[in-house]
């Protein structure tokens, strides 16, 4: 599977065989919009080709090659988990850092990794995982993973004396405040995205099912 990314994130996943013709063609048409329009203003076209970390520019508006799933699952918008290949040397220089990385395998000089992006839950959640398929309804992100808060905000609060770890004793009034708590995350499907897939949705055949 190859995935196709604008600046902003939107992405296409497409499975290999796509005619990628489609995308090509659209990239030309958003290319020359621009042209005409830093011609019009008389603004340098680089202007709107701002370069990355590594110096690379890319054109505003138009999809990027943005590298090769080996698998895919999804769960609907921005839940979805994949596998693919990535030098080990690149692996490792994250986990001597502390990052948690789900591994699992490797293959001519590189890691089979496995990731996930899941509004609302940090990549280290990934480590839930034992296999893709795991990326199921009613998987549970617990926070030892993913280290995720759930703030709460307190009104009318009452005044409390806190006294901390070397004694020290301190009012403490204010009337208003918040409390970070850990939390886990369930995930699910939302209920359009469930019916897209159901047996008796009329927009069922469009999809793979599994």
């Amino acid at each position: 599977m190859i995935i196709w990314c604008t600046p902003d994130t939107d992405s296409l996943k497409l499975k290999k065989g796509y005619n990628k013709k489609i995308i090509d063609d659209y990239n030309k048409f958003v290319e020359k919009k621009i042209k005409h329009v830093s011609e019009f203003l008389k603004i340098p076209i680089e202007k709107f080709a701002p370069t990355d970390v590594d110096g690379v520019p890319h054109m505003l508006g138009l999809f990027d090659d943005d590298g090769h799933y080996e698998e895919f699952i999804t769960q609907g918008a921005k839940k979805y988990a994949y596998t693919k290949y990535v030098k080990k040397k690149k692996i490792d220089d994250k986990i001597a850092k502390g990052e948690k990385i789900n591994i699992l395998g490797e293959k001519d000089g590189k890691y089979k990794i496995l990731e996930i992006t899941v509004s609302g839950v940090p990549k280290s959640g990934a480590m839930e995982l034992k296999k893709l398929d795991d990326f199921r309804d009613d998987l549970v992100f617990h926070y030892e993973n993913t280290n995720k808060n759930v703030l709460f905000y307190c009104d009318n609060q009452i005044p409390v004396i806190l006294e901390d770890y070397q004694g020290n004793k301190s009012l403490v009034d204010d009337v208003s405040g918040c409390c970070l708590v850990p939390t886990t995350y369930v995930l699910g499907k939302a209920l359009d995205y469930a019916h897209l897939i159901l047996d008796n949705s009329s927009t069922r055949a469009v999809f793979k099912g599994g």
